[in-house]
């Protein structure tokens, strides 16, 4: 099953929660995720913290869908945008 992380990517496809699975292995990124969808302390992603504060799962669930966070994390036309719009399109149906 594949996970939608808070910005709408693919944990799988995600380096910084990559990194959590794979510490040893992954030491370049700073401060590895732990994971948007569960109850991680990381305080790294402003994106996962928005979500966190809302009590939403990921943005795609959120009233002020879409805002200027998402926007700079997930452009317009971008794969984790067509999946968020996608949510959001099927909440809002």
């Amino acid at each position: 099953m594949d996970y939608i992380g808070a910005c709408g990517m693919l944990c799988n496809e995600c380096s910084r929660f990559t990194s959590a699975e794979n510490r040893d292995a992954i030491k370049e990124i700073e401060d590895p995720c732990e994971g948007c969808i569960n109850d991680s302390k990381n305080e790294g992603c402003n994106i996962r913290q928005c979500v966190v504060d809302k009590e939403v799962a990921n943005c795609g669930y959120c009233d002020e869908y879409p805002c200027d966070a998402i926007d700079g994390c997930s452009p317009m036309g971008s794969e984790n945008r067509q999946k968020l719009d996608q949510i959001h399109s099927e909440i809002k149906a």
